[in-house]
């Protein structure tokens, strides 16, 4: 009978927005139904997100010297694939943004109270663009919307993600941070565009697309990826 929720939650979001947190030990079917969400949000800290458990780890490893709380935690899935869009700190936090991205999604008087705890990669260009990004994007975004919320804060900065109330509608935006001239688009921020357009799909809206680029990112890591 639970296996029979994974198909059941896959029908579910081909219609309607799914979001999923994962707030403890995400392991077995826990981690296929997390991974089914538009939107996942994770506890940082204490949550790991494996096909198996420890058990299984140390039976047919026990001689690795890995320990399964280093590649299963949740803070890890975030930097090595695509499984976790936003980490916070607590159980709280992540309910709280759950019930932030549902609501701003489906009630047109919203407030938001996100917890953003910056971004967690600054692809090219370093901490100098990340500044002079932040000043042209800032005088941008007053011009988005009645009300704004981003998606996937803490993923690649090259293109930003929001969802924005413009009167009675609600519309998806991608918007690269104006006047910055290394806007390559890496693995990452195309990743991240991927998970936007599911979730703007899931929820029926209009997508506005506002991107200055060159096209994608030419070194070798990029590449391949």
């Amino acid at each position: 009978d639970a296996f029979s929720v994974i198909s059941d939650l896959a029908d579910f979001r081909k219609e309607n927005l799914l979001v999923t947190c994962a707030m403890g030990k995400t392991l077995g079917i826990s981690a296929l139904l997390f991974a089914q969400g538009h939107y996942r949000i994770a506890v940082e800290e204490g949550t790991p997100i494996n096909l198996t458990g420890p058990e299984v780890h140390k039976r047919f490893f026990s001689t690795v010297d890995a320990p399964f709380e280093s590649f299963s935690n949740a803070s890890h899935q975030f930097t090595v694939n695509s499984l976790v869009h936003e980490l916070l700190s607590s159980e709280e936090q992540v309910l709280d943004r759950a019930r932030e991205i549902v609501a701003f999604s489906y009630l047109s008087s919203i407030k938001t109270n996100s917890y953003q705890e910056g971004i967690q990669e600054t692809e090219q260009g370093g901490r100098v663009m990340a500044e002079k990004s932040a000043e042209s994007l800032e005088a941008l975004k007053a011009q988005l919307g009645d009300a704004l919320i981003e998606l996937y804060p803490q993923g690649s900065p090259i293109v930003r993600c929001y969802l924005a109330h413009v009167g009675s509608d609600i519309v998806g935006y991608f918007v690269n941070p104006p006047g910055v001239p290394n806007n390559m688009l890496g693995a990452k921020a195309t990743e991240k565009c991927l998970a936007a357009l599911e979730l703007y799909r899931a929820l029926k809206i209009p997508v506005i697309s506002m991107l200055d680029c060159p096209g994608g990112d030419p070194r070798k890591r990029e590449s391949d990826q």
